[in-house]
Order: C-alpha cells, then structure tokens, then sequence
C-alpha cells in the first residue's frame, strides 16, 4: 500500500509541473558569445561559458552576448519575460575579497554574428534594461525584462542583450552558454 502512495504522490507532482510549464514559452538562446578586450581578433562563440568581468585602469573586461529569436511563435498573450542564465563561477580579482558582482544587462544591435564576433567588432550598449547582483556559483539567476520585451515585441521577434559589468571590481563571473549544460533563455509566462 505504501508503493501506491508513493507512486500517487509522484504521478500528481509530475502532472502539476507539466501545467505549470504549459503556461509558458521557454526560448533557448539562438546564438551567444563572450568578447575580451584585448583580444580583437578571437572569437568565443563555440565556448561552454560566457564571462563577465571589468577591472578598471587595466584590459581585461569581458563581456557576453546573447541573441533570442522569437519568430515563429504566438507571443503576444504573456505577462511576464524573465531571462534566465545559470552562473557556473565566481572568481575574485587577485588581492580583492570582492566575489560578487553587478551585471548590467542592456540592448544592443543584431548585427553580429557568433562565429565572428570579437572586442573590435562588436556591437556597444544601447540601453540599460536592468541589473541584477550575483553573489553565488552554482547558482540560476533570474532578471524581470517584461516592460522591455513588451515594448519591442511588436516590430521585431529577434533581438540581441549585451551582459556587461560597470563596477570594475574585477570580479569574474562565467555563465553556462547554449553550449553548455544550463542554457542561457528567456521565458514568456
């Protein structure tokens, strides 16, 4: 009897998973790529991680882009748009106990590519949609981008983000990209 119970209990959690999903839309994201400064010739599309980093006085700052397309798919019924990215590492600057960070997260253009971008050619910040304060690895992150993506929706299905960090603490933080593991993905509920 107590297998029964057991196996009741599961068959009702699954199932209420599965219609909480239902209500929402889950859009991996379509390309991704990490720049370095410094660096203007490689390019780190193919990469498991993103990075985001920014020591002011030196070169080392790294920045992540993201491109989510939407074409194709009903979007004009949600309530809610959350980016979701999965934070892998965090790596304080040499001499610093600093190890958290601030990441930015802002508009910018669609004309790059993720087999070709790097430092020199990539797209610059357009405009800051939101922040959010990452303090932990291992860890999911989730940053509300409704007022944004409601506003852009409507003339265009696909767009880039650009994940930066103005502080310049020189705290490193490496993100799951589409290649790895815990895509980066926005969600429409």
């Amino acid at each position: 009897m107590k297998t029964i119970k057991i196996t009741l209990a599961i068959l009702l959690i699954s199932s209420a998973s599965m219609a909480q999903n239902s209500n929402s839309l889950t859009y991996v994201s379509s390309a991704d790529a990490s720049i370095y400064q410094g660096d203007n010739v490689r390019n780190y599309g193919t990469e498991l991680k993103l990075s985001v980093k920014n020591k002011k006085g030196s070169t080392v700052s790294r920045r992540s882009l993201l491109q989510f397309d939407l074409s194709g798919q009903e979007t004009k019924t949600f309530t809610k748009a959350v980016l979701k990215f999965y934070v892998n590492n965090l790596e304080a600057a040499e001499g610093s106990s600093a190890n958290s960070l601030i990441i930015d997260i802002s508009s910018i253009e669609n004309n790059w590519k993720e087999s070709e971008v790097n430092w020199k050619i990539a797209p610059k910040p357009v405009l800051k949609i939101a922040s959010i304060q990452v303090e932990n690895e291992k860890t999911w992150y989730e940053v509300d981008l409704t007022d944004y993506i409601k506003g852009l929706i409507s003339n265009e299905k696909v767009f880039s983000l650009i994940l930066t960090n103005s502080e310049g603490n020189g705290t490193l933080a490496e993100l799951s990209s589409k290649e790895g593991k815990n895509k980066p993905s926005l969600i429409l509920q």
